[in-house]
This record gives C-alpha cells, structure tokens and sequence, in this order.
C-alpha cells in the first residue's frame, strides 16, 4: 500500500446519522469529532469504516445491511487477484443469484444449487465477480425493493471488483495493433482489466473529491479520491429510485444494425462480400477512433489503405476484445430473423470484452452462442456458460 500516512491507523469511521468522525489507532487510543455530511438529502450508507491494514471498507445501507468490499491501494492488481478465477456474470445471472437468496423459490432446483454455490465462493473471496458500468446502466432502470436488493448482491459479491469500461479496453488494444503495424513489433496490452481502480469504471469518470485544502498532504488526498470514488458509484446503484439514462441512441442503434442484417439477407449480390461488408459495418461502429489512433502510431494515408484492403480482418481477429467484439456482430448480422434490440448495445459491447480477458463468462443463450463461435477462432479467453449450473459444473 502506497499510504505511508496510514502505518499506524486501525480504522477509519465516518458515521453519518451520528454526524461522527472515529479514528483509532494501532495502539487502541481512539479519537472522536464532529462530522458534518458532504450534502443535504438522503443517507447514501448510515455508516463507512475502512480497515487500512486488510485494505476494506465496510459500509452500512440505510436498511442496515453490511456490504465490505476490497480498496485500490496503488498495488498490483494481478498479485492482489491471488490467482483467484475471474467470472462475469450477465445481468440475467445477477438478477438469478440475488433471487436465490431473497426468492429461492422462483429459481430452478438445479440453477438454486449452483448460484448459492457461487454465492458462496464469492463471499469467502475465492472468486470475483466482478461489476462493469454496463451492470451500472441496466440496474438503474430498475427501482424500489428489486433494485435495493439487486445493487446489494451486486455490491456485497462483487467485493469492489470491477471491470474496466471496454471503451478504454479499446483503446489500449487499438494502439497495441497500429503500433504493431507500423513498428513490427508487438506492443504490450495492459492487461489489468479487471481492477479494484474505480477510476477505470467509466470512460470519462467524473471526480468525486476535489482537494479544497492545499495542506492536507498528498496521499491522504488520493486516499479520499479512492473511497469516495467507490461509494459514488455504488451508492447510485443503490438507490431506490429508476434513473433511466439512454434508450434513444440505442434504439438508433439496433435499428440500425437491423436495417443492415435485412438488406444482407434479402439481396443476393452481397452474399459474396458478406465478411468484408460487416467489417465495414463493425468500422463503422467504431467510428474516428481508429483512424485517429493509426495516425497518432504514425500509419500514413497510404499504410492506413494497404491495412484496411489486406490485413484488418486478421489483425482485429487478434485482439482479445475487439476480436470477438467484430465477430459476433459479423454472425449477429446474418441472423437477420432473430432481430435487434436496444438491449443489444450493452451485451455485444460489454460481454466481448469480458470474455477476452475473464476467466469465464455467463450469459444469456443467444449472445452465449455467438460468443462460443466467436471462441472456436482462438487459443485464449474465457469459457462461456449459459447456465451458472454448467459454470459450476466446469469449475467443481
């Protein structure tokens, strides 16, 4: 841990219906002060502590219930991974587990079994399930108790893991790959995409503490930084209220794409050409960004040309995210009978990602399926369930 400040402290408490400040020492000595809540309105969690020696914070809802989750301590995430499997799950299956625990009833007998085994593996710490901002965004449409007691399980089994936003993991590979183009040797892709940082949540993270005192010393800024950022994010997975963000881009979207899978479907002359046509369309999914990027590793207009006629279906189809991103909206297209959702946007952007780097990933049938062909083309990457039962089956 790279907070020197805090050798000698055992715990950290901030009680918010109290209006209270404890600090203890190593030693047991304990300080108390009055603590004055950052805004008006409702509680986000009656009471925070964080245990700097264990590197947790324990934070108490508004109905009392107590979630700990894992803290960023400027360290290894790989060491601090511990070799532990990594598993993302896909909303269905959040939504499944927390029904295991409040309405076992509603699950099948088999699905019961293996959720509350996993279940249980989560809480000892002995896998990570990680949360994305995907999760953040398909949880906020939800309200009241389901949503209370969804965003709990979530946060309480996730243990503050998260992945990073697959628009950063985009970037990171796009440079891997135009680096590798122009130089001829391989770039190293940062790895770390699954993380305690929560400033690797969203892809344009909003600052959630601005040092207002130039007195206080560094680290314990960056200290503030690192837990508010955390309870930020997970306090408004927590409320109770919906809080529906965009369904209009989405939409465009899915209609979009439909409109594409249609015209592949009904017009003979594109049969030919269907594999360089949905490259173009997945191209155009990602819009200036790689241009831009070949241009900053330095690809000429002229490299850029040669890359996209001769080499970009092969050198995307090497890179573990947009590799299986490309492949599945390439198959997802000529399937043009199945449709395309607004709820489709999520899955094809987050669940590609998780499965090129998590150790296995569980997910719905029809994105399962795509991704398990989309598999079939390389050595590496996560297994992929449809079933926690077939998960825990693979992992016994």
């Amino acid at each position: 841990m790279n907070w020197p400040i805090l050798d000698d402290l055992e715990s950290w408490s901030i009680d918010n219906e109290a209006g209270e400040l404890r600090v203890v020492v190593a030693d047991g000595r304990e300080a108390r002060q009055a603590w004055k809540a950052r805004s008006e309105g409702p509680i986000d969690f009656k009471r925070v502590t964080f245990h700097p020696g264990d590197l947790v914070l324990e934070m108490v809802t508004p109905w009392d219930e107590v979630l700990e989750i894992e803290v960023y301590g400027e360290d290894d995430q790989f060491l601090r991974r511990q070799g532990r499997l990594v598993i993302y799950l896909d909303q269905n299956k959040w939504i499944q587990l927390t029904q295991s625990i409040h309405e076992p009833a509603r699950v099948p007998a088999q699905e019961l079994e293996a959720s509350r085994r996993i279940i249980d593996l989560a809480r000892g710490g002995e896998v990570i399930l990680p949360l994305s901002s995907g999760h953040w965004v398909e949880t906020s449409s939800a309200y009241g108790q389901r949503r209370t007691r969804l965003a709990a399980t979530m946060v309480g089994l996730s243990r503050g893991w998260i992945m990073r936003d697959p628009l950063l993991v985009r970037s990171l590979e796009l440079t891997a790959m135009f680096g590798n183009v122009r130089r001829g040797t391989e770039a190293p892709l940062d790895e770390g995409v699954f993380t305690l940082d929560y400033r690797h949540f969203h892809a344009e993270p909003s600052d959630p503490y601005q040092a207002k005192d130039a007195s206080l010393p560094p680290e314990m800024v960056r200290l503030i930084e690192t837990l508010l950022g955390a309870q930020s994010v997970l306090a408004v997975l927590l409320e109770a209220e919906r809080t529906d963000r965009e369904t209009v881009m989405a939409a465009q979207w899915a209609e979009l794409h439909e409109s594409f899978a249609k015209h592949l479907a009904t017009e003979p002359a594109t049969r030919p050409l269907v594999r360089t046509l949905t490259l173009f369309r997945f191209l155009a999914d990602l819009g200036a960004e790689h241009m831009m990027v070949a241009r900053d590793e330095g690809l000429t207009a002229s490299e850029y040309k040669t890359w996209l006629s001769e080499d970009a279906d092969n050198d995307i189809a090497a890179l573990p995210y947009l590799g299986r991103n490309r492949e599945v909206i390439h198959l997802k297209l000529q399937n043009a009978q199945k449709g395309w959702k607004a709820s489709d946007l999520i899955d094809l952007v987050y669940l590609p990602c998780a499965a090129g780097y998590a150790d296995h990933v569980v997910c719905e049938k029809h994105t399962g399926d795509y991704l398990q062909r989309a598999n079939r083309r390389r050595d590496v990457g996560a297994r992929v369930f449809t079933s926690v039962a077939e998960l825990m089956s693979a992992i016994a």
